[in-house]
């Protein structure tokens, strides 16, 4: 059995499915992104190990960079998950 054609149906189901393409590929794309900073507050002050409390940076730049890591971290979960649903409907 063929699979349905819905193109030939309405042709802005092709229209539909390159928009949720494009949709969920920004999401991977901000993802990633969020991730390379995380890694890049890695290198740049934590001697490219996970962030960390440093009793030599000091509480407040401590909380900065906790505050810094959970917020990259929604972002990447977040988009990720949104991924994950339009390539699911793909």
């Amino acid at each position: 059995m063929k699979p349905w054609n819905f193109s030939r149906l309405n042709p802005n189901f092709s229209k539909l499915s390159n928009w949720v393409n494009q949709i969920s590929l920004e999401k991977l794309d901000i993802a990633y992104n969020a991730a390379v900073a995380i890694k890049e507050i890695e290198t740049k002050h934590f001697n490219s190990s996970r962030i960390s409390s440093d009793v030599n940076k000091g509480k407040i730049i401590n909380n900065y960079f906790r505050v810094q890591l959970q917020r990259e971290l929604a972002n990447v979960k977040l988009n990720l998950a949104q991924f994950k649903l339009g390539e699911r409907d793909l």
